[in-house]
């Protein structure tokens, strides 16, 4: 049956308002039959690798609220910086500073330990960044948190 002009104008109405949604459905719908139609055995093994790193990085991303109110009720904005991903950290030290070469720092002190997604703590203490995942602020966090009131 086909659509009336009103039809077509509602649909492009709400596609471009769910241009973000309408994306994903369609990523999520292509994994769906690459997975049930296509994948190998190879490519499952890489897709499960993949999934359990997305894992880690989601559940490393439901923590940053934790951490976010840890620093507004501590007043330590001065001293610990949330980074989106490990790039965001790298790309803000390489435009403050030219003087220092930020991108072999990176390569030794975050690339090996962070996953390119994942969100970056930066704890900085006399003169000293300190780097840090979500779950490790938060613990670090916590321990203060129990020295500070026993």
């Amino acid at each position: 049956m086909a659509q009336t002009v009103a039809q077509k104008k509602a649909q492009q109405k709400y596609n471009a308002k769910h241009k973000e949604q309408r994306k994903l459905m369609s990523y999520r719908n292509t994994a769906r039959v690459f997975i049930r139609s296509y994948a190998t055995d190879d490519d499952l093994a890489e897709l499960q690798t993949l999934m359990m790193s997305r894992s880690l990085v989601n559940r490393e991303r439901a923590q940053l609220p934790t951490v976010e109110a840890y620093m507004t009720a501590h007043d330590l904005a001065d001293k610990l910086i949330i980074w989106d991903r490990p790039e965001d950290l790298l790309t803000a030290r390489q435009a403050d500073d030219d003087t220092t070469d930020w991108q072999a720092c990176f390569d030794e002190t975050i690339a090996p330990h962070f996953n390119r997604d994942e969100p970056v703590i930066e704890f900085k203490t006399t003169g000293q960044s300190k780097y840090y995942s979500c779950s490790q602020a938060i613990a670090i966090l916590d321990w203060q948190d129990q020295g500070a009131s026993s």
